[in-house]
């Protein structure tokens, strides 16, 4: 995002941060904070995938639903399990050894 901010200020002729007058350089601050702030984690997407897994499994208890939607629905279901999955397994991975030193060193 940096990078994007570097380009766009180029783009204007501006190639150094001292060139900018106070009010370009307040702004230019609250563009990093905002940037900052837009920045994606791996937390985020775990929660939105369980999100959307919930919303999945409710739409398939609580409708009903013709053949092509209730495939369509299972598939994403899917989809979404196999992708909690696939972003816990180092955590699961961390745990379980965690487990197994426990268990070697008690013996």
């Amino acid at each position: 995002m940096l990078d994007d901010i570097q380009k766009y200020l180029e783009s204007l002729g501006i190639k150094d941060f001292d060139d900018l007058r106070p009010d370009e350089k307040d702004s230019y601050f609250k563009l990093l904070d905002l940037a900052d702030k837009s920045k994606i984690t791996l937390e985020d997407i775990k929660t939105h995938i369980k999100q959307m897994r919930t919303s999945v499994e409710f739409a398939l208890s609580s409708e009903k639903l013709n053949k092509k939607e209730d495939i369509f629905l299972k598939a994403r279901l899917k989809n979404y399990i196999l992708l909690e999955s696939l972003l816990e397994r180092p955590e699961r991975a961390k745990e379980m050894l965690n487990q197994y030193t426990k268990i070697r060193n008690k013996k």
